[in-house]
């Protein structure tokens, strides 16, 4: 009989469904929920997901009936240690101080009713120049501002402003000189830069002018107007009988030009209502009637700051009145010229259809056309480039080896790999991660090409479990990036919930590790009271889990001295535990729902602990196959010595009855899985038994002791039933106890063949 020796020390490959039975990866696990991935290689037990202390309820109106999400607003007006949260409850926001220990008690002027959004679009919002905008699909863009001294905040609203660069369908042909003049053909020639009034020469020499319509004075001399060719600076005179008619316009010098084949350029007129483009042509033209309606339906869907300035996406949903000039708005991401003040503004500040000042300007605002584009999702910043993230693919825009601007603008398509869903999209410091069909896909800059190039993270790790995930709830995932701990999270559903709002589980990407782990929260089955994660809140601090500090009692009675509450008990937290994120969440209240936030902070470990007694949520950890190399070679694990992290530190007085109860106790229920067996109906696991057990009995002078027991490891030896050709462990958690697994190691007797 052969005697080989394994141990695991460092299992931090995290969650793998993707591996074979026979080479399955070490440090990987099978299955699991509930245990933090910690990077010194140690896997701890969550903790329980509990309201903030002092914690306020604020009604929830849209839960089943709108959109739910939450945005962090960085450094209102100018300041720099402070941060917003925003609050969407349908149509309404409601602003909290997000540096506030207790986020809901610190609510920042009154409730915002932006009535002209639906309810049940997601949102979009980014922060610039100490001011928050937001996209909620329809034709505005809205712009939220701070005022520090009287901690209000304001509104204000905008179009955007484009110049008409299409124009409208005339039925000429590009150099055709019409002998009438119909409304159409006299808005284009205004458009391409032929003024109202104007120096006009009265006769082939010059001759003495006056001011008047150069389109009138045109047809009055020559008996026809322009075309969609002619500019009027291409026939000024240089010379003249009259001096005051240098320089003035000769119909004479258009007769005699060459009928041109390429149309002038457009956009002297700039439209202040992008989708209303007909009544916005009415408004900045001498035409008042006779135009098409050429009138859009639809919405500005995202705003993202990138390079100074705002971009947009639009979602165009019909057309009316409109003709072959009409742009589709789809296709279209358009950007503002440089600074907020300009936020309106996606247009060039010179007119291009001048003769003088027409270039285009570094700071000018614009569009690009993405003509394959499909529903966009996010606009998202990372590094030099925007990346358009949209239901068909991923495009770039960029400056190439520069910065963006109106003048240095590039496009490249990273992925025709679309994304799923709006909240799904996140940007790390590093990369950013959407929800696709295929998996989980994340934008990165690669260091050669400076671009950006897409890899699926699932494929090769966990894409099973992401493959069970119902489409519906992929489509309905929220997501955010946790600074501090470099992880990207997701909240998403993998049952049936009361709402699309709601979620059950939590998919975890370190970044740090490059593994999967997740998290799963269990629900309390009231019809009256209970609660559920809704969204992600992304604080600006740091969070650690706070100490329990316990009060010494005697019989029930709290004990002082001099007047003070004697404490004992005082529990320190690793730093594993620490995070920038907290949990907006759902609370159902004698059948009312509410929400306010809570955070993975109950050292006590369980989940709601506010509602009743809370519920516990389990963690367990499957390790993967182990075969030692030797798939048929038959096994024996005479016994299993397990290392964790001693936890217990301090008591407290449970009264006459209960005695001295160890503060923070641990509890590890192991069992072995023999021949890669999926179920105890194939009679190859083991018992289970408690793996944590203190090596010597610990007994209190007081409810004062410390605890001081001299080992921060606790190792123990326990007997192992059963063989088999390959083992796993299954590690699980006891209701209200602590478990920080460090390693375990095993002697393998091998069979004789």
């Amino acid at each position: 009989m052969a005697k080989g020796r394994i141990e695991f020390n460092t299992f931090v490959k995290g969650l793998v469904t993707e591996a074979g039975p026979l080479t399955y990866p070490d440090n990987a696990s099978l299955d699991e929920a509930n245990y933090v991935l910690n990077r010194d290689g140690s896997r701890q037990r969550r903790f329980g997901m509990g309201f903030e202390d002092d914690y306020v309820l604020h009604p929830l109106d849209s839960l089943t009936t709108g959109a739910v999400t939450s945005h962090r607003w960085e450094n209102p007006d100018n300041i720099g240690d402070f941060e917003i949260l925003a609050v969407q409850d349908g149509n309404k926001l409601k602003f909290f101080n997000a540096n506030s220990d207790v986020i809901t008690a610190d609510s920042i002027s009154t409730t915002l009713t932006l009535s002209q959004i639906d309810a049940t679009t997601i949102m979009s919002m980014t922060s610039i120049d100490g001011k928050l905008f937001i996209a909620g699909g329809d034709d505005l863009v809205y712009t939220l501002s701070y005022n520090r001294d009287f901690e209000t905040i304001t509104i204000k609203n905008y179009a955007l402003h484009m110049r008409d660069l299409w124009g409208v369908d005339d039925g000429l042909s590009p150099g055709e000189r019409p002998e009438t003049l119909s409304e159409t053909h006299r808005y284009n020639l205004r458009n391409q830069g032929w003024p109202e009034i104007f120096m006009c020469a009265g006769k082939a020499n010059g001759g003495e002018g006056g001011n008047e319509d150069p389109l009138d004075n045109t047809f009055s001399h020559q008996g026809f107007y322009p075309s969609n060719s002619d500019v009027i600076h291409a026939n000024f005179l240089e010379a003249s009988d009259h001096v005051s008619s240098i320089g003035a316009y000769s119909s004479w010098g258009l007769y005699k030009g060459t009928e041109g084949t390429i149309e002038a350029g457009r956009g002297s007129k700039i439209l202040e209502d992008i989708w209303d483009r007909g009544g916005a042509r009415l408004d900045v033209s001498d035409v008042s009637t006779g135009l098409p309606a050429d009138k859009a339906l639809g919405g500005v869907t995202n705003v993202a700051a990138y390079a100074g300035r705002l971009f947009y996406s639009f979602q165009q949903t019909s057309l009316t009145g409109s003709d072959d000039n009409s742009p589709n708005l789809n296709t279209m991401i358009a950007f503002s010229q440089v600074g907020t003040e300009n936020a309106q503004k996606c247009y060039t500040q010179n007119d291009q259809t001048s003769e003088n000042f027409n270039d285009v300007l570094a700071t000018d605002g614009g569009f690009v056309v993405i003509p394959e584009m499909g529903e966009v999702y996010a606009l998202a910043p990372l590094g030099n480039s925007l990346f358009v993230i949209a239901s068909n693919g991923v495009w770039e825009i960029h400056g190439g080896e520069n910065t963006f601007s109106a003048t240095n603008q590039s496009l490249s398509k990273t992925s025709s790999i679309g994304a799923l869903s709006r909240k799904g999209v996140l940007t790390a410091e590093d990369g950013v991660a959407y929800w696709a069909k295929s998996g989980l896909q994340v934008i990165s800059i690669d260091p050669t090409s400076l671009r950006g190039v897409s890899t699926n993270i699932t494929q090769a790790t966990i894409q099973s479990l992401y493959d069970s995930i119902p489409q519906d709830a992929k489509r309905e995932v929220t997501s955010v990036y946790d600074n501090a701990s470099r992880q990207m999270r997701w909240l998403y559903r993998s049952t049936t919930l009361p709402s699309g709002n709601l979620y059950d589980s939590e998919l975890i990407y370190d970044l740090n590790l490059q593994a999967f782990y997740k998290n799963e929260f269990n629900a309390i089955d009231s019809a009256t009271d209970t609660a559920y994660v809704m969204g992600y809140i992304d604080v600006a601090d740091i969070i650690i889990s706070q100490p329990i500090v316990t009060l010494v009692t005697d019989g029930g009675v709290t004990v002082t001295d001099g007047g003070e509450d004697v404490t004992a008990g005082i529990r320190t937290v690793s730093e594993s535990t620490k995070l920038s994120t907290k949990f907006l969440v759902a609370v159902k209240e004698a059948g009312d729902w509410n929400y306010t936030v809570a955070q993975l902070g109950n050292i006590d470990f369980y989940d709601w602990p506010d509602i009743g007694d809370g519920i516990d949520s389990p963690a367990r950890l499957v390790t993967g196959y182990w075969t030692g190399g030797k798939s048929t070679q038959d096994k024996r694990m005479p016994y299993l010595f397990t290392h964790f992290r001693r936890t217990e530190q301090g008591f407290t007085d449970e009264g006459n009855e209960g005695g001295f109860e160890p503060i923070g106790p641990s509890s590890c229920l192991v069992q072995a899985q023999w021949e890669w067996t999926e179920t105890e109906a194939a009679g190859r696991w083991g018992v289970e038994f408690q793996a944590y057990k203190l090596p010597r009995l610990y007994t209190p002078e007081d409810v004062n002791d410390s605890m001081d027991y001299g080992y921060t490891v606790v190792t123990t030896k326990n007997k192992v039933r059963g063989r088999g050709n390959a083992l796993s462990l299954n590690f699980t958690s006891e209701p209200g106890k602590d478990c920080h697994i460090y390693g375990w190691n095993t002697e393998i007797l091998e069979e004789d063949t």
